[in-house]
């Protein structure tokens, strides 16, 4: 058996929004009930197989997160329906805070697979410490980690480091730490991904010219449909479609590293 970067994140993003499904039927009375079904049906094989070996996923800020859904326990469903209709009060600020922690834990679904992943990896002891920080939002104190190989801890400092959990490796010792600049996060048109200073403003650069291609490209697409190209006008579409495909191949190149991470797996 063997569990994946991408089976974590699917169950990531299935429990989320099973918990808007579920959030929508008791508080807003919506139908949707079948699409509830459907997506308890979809999760049951993929937390089957987490469970045969042993892995269970957590969040940064899972303490927080558990007591404001406590605090909102405290409340009818009419009420947090009425705080969300009038936006304002406690509840709709709670409601706002949750969301808010709950928004950056999805966009970061595959940073939170990888350290679920390696937290797998290491030993009974290490497992809870890491834990206890990764619920806690923060590295409150220095721990060892013995159990993982060199390049494993340094991935998982990378990871936490992704997640809002700042440290800083030691050799075999993780340590708070108050921030680290090494990585930053881009935003590219379907997914979010970590890189270095130097290779985000390569990428930026990447970007920012196949945003200024597409449309003339589109539109040249559009135009051939009704109407029969001249030689120059043919060069010209070949010549931005060929552009635009090495710069596809280039964003892959710089992203060879991080794309390489989805592969990490844990087998049982």
């Amino acid at each position: 058996m063997e569990v994946t970067v991408t089976d974590i994140t699917k169950l990531i993003v299935l429990r989320k929004r099973k918990a808007e499904a579920e959030f929508k039927i008791k508080v807003l009375n919506a139908d949707c009930q079948k699409e509830l079904d459907r997506m308890n049906n979809n999760a049951k094989e993929l937390e089957a197989k987490l469970r045969s070996c042993n892995i269970e996923i957590i969040y940064p800020n899972q303490n927080k997160l558990e007591n404001l859904s406590n605090q909102l326990n405290e409340h009818t469903h009419p009420q947090i329906k009425e705080a969300i209709m009038a936006k304002e009060g406690q509840i709709y600020e709670t409601l706002i805070e949750k969301g808010e922690i709950v928004k950056e834990n999805f966009i970061n679904r595959l940073e939170i697979a990888k350290v679920v992943l390696m937290i797998a990896k290491t030993g009974e002891s290490e497992q809870k410490m890491i834990t206890t920080a990764v619920r806690a939002g923060k590295l409150n104190e220095p721990m060892i980690i013995d159990s993982l190989s060199e390049i494993n801890r340094k991935n998982l400092a990378r990871f936490l480091n992704r997640c809002g959990i700042h440290c800083r490796l030691t050799d075999n010792q993780l340590a708070p730490d108050n921030g680290n600049d090494e990585e930053t996060r881009v935003e590219l048109r379907t997914r979010h991904v970590w890189v270095n200073q130097e290779i985000k403003e390569k990428l930026e650069l990447n970007l920012k010219r196949i945003t200024e291609i597409t449309p003339p490209i589109q539109l040249k697409n559009a135009q051939r449909h009704v109407k029969i190209f001249s030689d120059e006008e043919e060069n010209e579409f070949n010549s931005l479609q060929k552009e635009y495909l090495e710069l596809l191949k280039e964003q892959d190149g710089l992203l060879t590293e991080f794309d390489g991470e989805e592969k990490l797996s844990v087998k049982v």
